[in-house]
C-alpha cells in the first residue's frame, strides 16, 4: 500500500497519519512487520530502509529518518511516500 506523509517535519519526521503497520496473525510463524519491509522516497528519491526507523503510535505511523546517512535534512515541503505493509 502507498502511504504519504501529511506532516513532514524537519529535520527528519515524516507523519502518515491514520496509519499502522499490518501485522502477521497471532501465532504466525512470520515475522513482525519492520521498516524493511517498506519503500520509501523523499521527493522520488528512493531512501534506503535502513535510514528509516518506524514507530507506531496514537494511530499514525511516524518514519524517523536518519539525515546524516541521508546527506541532507528533511524540510516541510518535501513529499515523503512509503510504500509497505499498511493496513
Amino acid at each position: 500500500v502507498l502511504k504519504t506523509a501529511g506532516t513532514v517535519t524537519a529535520p527528519n519526521i515524516a507523519i502518515f497519519s491514520g496509519a499502522s503497520l499490518l501485522q502477521p496473525p497471532v501465532g504466525s510463524t512470520l515475522p513482525p512487520t519492520s521498516n524493511d519491509n517498506f519503500t520509501f522516497f523523499v521527493n522520488g528519491v528512493n531512501v534506503a530502509s535502513s535510514l528509516v526507523t518506524l514507530i507506531e503510535a496514537g494511530g499514525n505511523v511516524t518514519a524517523v529518518f536518519n539525515t546524516s546517512g541521508m546527506g541532507y535534512a528533511l524540510v516541510g515541503t518535501d513529499e515523503v511516500i512509503a510504500v509497505g505493509k499498511f493496513q
